[in-house]
């Protein structure tokens, strides 16, 4: 028998053709794993689906290389579409589309870097790479972003308060100009200037508040996991837990200016994009902090508009407002290939916070129109003229869109941008509405800043609410509405977050409590002051800490209760258990009393009726602290630029020593001036007119500042500040 010779082995000449790669799924190769979606792993998934050849690598200081491919030993070196690499093999990600190079040739350098011609080799790999689109986790909060979700559509199920007759208010420690967020039953706001607020949504007790090292500021917070994301006053982004701890903070935005880095996060994909304005770029972070890459135009955006640029998501692309240096434009990211698909050239600066992403479709505003675009292809659907000068994102439902003006809240068609009705407000709209199941909320931006709900189908009003400020003062509303749990949440510039509810949800039925009073800081009410140790000061403290509203009169009697919690009626006051002998706002408080409230039958003089406790709907139970010391602030001066500005300090203390009294404080830009002197009191000794000067560099801003008193021990100074008064106004000329 003749048996024939088995036929030779081909000699592996090369190799061409496309992948498809699983980002979430390591290689291991020589004992280390390669990411999923590396080009090591593109060369194991050719090698793997067509069975045409073979390879092996090994791991060195380099990471992986290879030693052969189809049995052709030597250095085989690797280019991306081209290029050599700036990582190895095992550690470069490939994006979709990737061209992979891989050539035998003659090692000149490091594996991957040398730099033989590719026109020698004996043999050439090309692996074209695909790497499918996979939705990464999405916020599952109730109201987890600015605008409700990644396309910013503002667009909730559900219904809000059908009345504006219950509502609740939380003191921040600033201006609210940002939106609140809401997740697992919690509310996150940020205060101008201030803090970042977590509020319990049930309770309406402040769990906690968190300083950012460069202060708060405009951006709505993002919440995502475990993990809470803002930006700052002084341009950062920061990441948050969600028990208040800044877990790490990358700056972003080196010309800030009053606004900082006001764009709002948003959270797609499981990470973090979010624009600077100064130089057109968003960028994309791990929620571990890492930048992971960004998309630049290289060219600032419009002043002051651009601030608030802030980008919306959906179906794997990413869009946002810029300027391309000749032409402002809506741009197209997409996620996966991480480059620009489209850019849609505009009118003018777009005004609208964020891009409205809805059925396909993207609707902006400049300061003349509102536009429709193809999130396909960028082109122009329809454009319509439109007065949004107004910083509003519109929020679309069905065939119907809601955009503010600069006087009025309009519905227009999605279809042809045809109007369908319009709300005659009292200002223009720069709070972005919110639209559920049948009604649209807003809010104006005016002195008196009122919040709006109108049925979403016809426009008719159903409630309003006006913040009613005092006289010289302005409580503009730019903050946007939240809807959540049945209840709208907004913030507003009179430092307050407000909660409306629906009727019978959440009515007021008593508070119990203690709270810290000082002395030298009256209270006023109903254009009548209050000492700031009465029991009426002691209300007003426990008012904002325990977030229930009331409100009082001014009459024979002095001050006078006419409601608490939205309870009407007699409101009797009490002293440890007994009547005191002087009014709510003339009684002033020891250490430690009980101040007792309760709504009964008046039976003469506010305060004095005979009503039993026991029949009362509602009681408040107030234990109050007097602290040892207090400081004021009684008057203040202004004063040119280079020169000083005298306030004159009071002080009481029962606690001998000496002291530190500072006057400090800033303007609405965030610039500060500040003074000290020293002083020294015996116990029960108040010192008043104890002049502090405040000097005015030569370069410092005109116009007014708010300046408070401080007072410290000397050895503690500048820690450990143990009293504080409240703001006078002075002004630089």
């Amino acid at each position: 028998m003749i048996l024939a010779a088995p036929a030779a082995a081909a000699e592996f000449t090369g190799w061409e053709g496309t992948v498809t790669l699983d980002p979430a799924t390591n290689v291991t190769v020589s004992g280390h794993e390669a990411w999923g979606d590396s080009a090591l792993a593109a060369l194991d998934a050719a090698a793997a689906a067509y069975g045409e050849y073979s390879y092996n690598a090994s791991c060195g200081a380099w990471g992986h290389y290879l030693t052969d491919i189809g049995g052709i030993e030597g250095t085989w070196i690797f280019l991306v579409n081209g290029e050599q690499a700036n990582l190895g093999i095992g550690n470069y990600r490939c994006l979709d589309g990737d061209l992979i190079t891989l050539y035998n040739g003659t090692w000149g350098g490091a594996p991957d870097y040398a730099s033989s011609p590719l026109s020698e080799s004996n043999a050439v790999v090309n692996i074209t790479t695909q790497i499918p689109y996979i939705p990464g986790p999405q916020p599952t909060g109730e109201y987890p972003m600015f605008h409700s979700c990644a396309s910013r559509d503002g667009c909730v199920s559900g219904e809000g308060p059908e009345t504006a007759g219950n509502v609740q208010e939380i003191s921040l420690n600033g201006p609210a100009y940002a939106s609140p967020v809401i997740d697992n039953g919690r509310v996150y706001i940020t205060a101008s200037m201030g803090d970042v607020y977590c509020i319990n949504a049930t309770t309406m007790a402040v769990e906690w508040h968190t300083p950012l090292d460069d202060g708060g500021g405009y951006s709505t917070a993002a919440v995502s996991g475990d993990r809470l994301y803002v930006g700052s006053y002084g341009g950062s982004l920061y990441a948050l837990s969600l028990d208040g701890h800044v877990l790490w903070h990358k700056n972003l935005e080196n010309d800030g200016q009053y606004w900082g880095l006001a764009s709002s996060p948003l959270i797609y994909d499981g990470q973090v994009y979010v624009i600077s304005r100064s130089d057109g770029t968003l960028h994309v972070f791990n929620p571990g902090g890492t930048e992971i890459w960004n998309v630049t135009t290289g060219h600032a955006i419009d002043d002051p508009v651009g601030y608030y640029a802030s980008p919306s998501a959906d179906n794997g692309r990413v869009f946002f407002q810029a300027y391309n240096g000749t032409d402002h434009a809506l741009f197209c990211v997409d996620v996966t290939t991480r480059t620009k698909v489209w850019e849609c050239p505009v009118d003018g600066p777009i005004m609208s916070m964020a891009t409205t992403i809805s059925d396909g479709t993207a609707y902006i505003t400049t300061r003349t129109t509102l536009s429709a675009i193809a999130c396909s292809d960028g082109t122009l659907q329809w454009s319509v003229p439109f007065g949004g000068n107004a910083l509003c994102t519109p929020a679309v439902k069905g065939d119907s869109l809601y955009a503010g003006s600069s006087t009025a809240l309009y519905c227009l068609s999605t279809v042809d941008g045809s109007e369908k009705w319009s709300f005659p407000a009292n200002g223009e709209v720069k709070s972005s509405p919110v639209v559920t199941n049948s009604t649209v909320y807003f809010a104006t931006n005016v002195a008196e800043g009122t919040v709006y709900a109108a049925d979403a189908a016809t426009g008719t009003e159903m409630w309003h609410h006006t913040l009613r400020p005092p006289e010289g003062k302005f409580y503009n509303i730019m903050s946007s509405p939240a809807i959540a749990r049945g209840n709208l949440y907004i913030g507003g510039d009179d430092g307050k977050l407000h909660i409306f509810a629906p009727e019978g949800e959440g009515s007021f039925t008593g508070w119990e409590g203690t709270v810290t009073l000082n002395p030298g800081t009256n209270v006023t009410v109903s254009d009548h002051e209050a000492w700031g140790d009465s029991a009426f000061a002691a209300l007003d403290a426990a008012s904002k800490s325990g977030t229930f509203t009331y409100n009082a009169s001014y009459g024979a009697w002095g001050h006078y209760l006419t409601d608490i919690g939205g309870i009407e009626g007699s409101w009797i006051f009490l002293v440890n258990g007994e009547q005191a002998s002087l009014g709510i706002g003339n009684y002033r408080c020891t250490d430690g009393d009980l101040i007792t409230l309760y709504n009964g039958t008046w039976g003469g003089a506010p305060d004095y009726a005979p009503s039993p406790l026991s029949e009362s709907d509602a009681v408040v139970n107030i234990t109050v602290l007097v602290p040892d010391l207090s400081v004021s602030l009684e008057s203040g001066q202004s004063a040119p630029r280079g020169k000083w500005i005298q306030v004159n300090a009071t002080f009481h203390t029962n606690t001998d020593g000496w002291y530190i009294v500072t006057a400090s404080g800033i303007n609405d830009k965030g610039e500060s001036l500040a003074g000290t002197t020293t002083v020294r009191l015996s116990a029960g000794e108040t010192l008043e007119d104890i002049p502090v000067l405040v000097a005015v560099p030569l370069q410092a801003e005109t116009g007014t500042y708010t300046l408070r008193a401080g007072v410290y021990r000397l050895g503690d100074y500048p820690q450990n500040c143990i009293s504080q008064s409240g703001g006078i106004e002075c002004i630089v000329t």
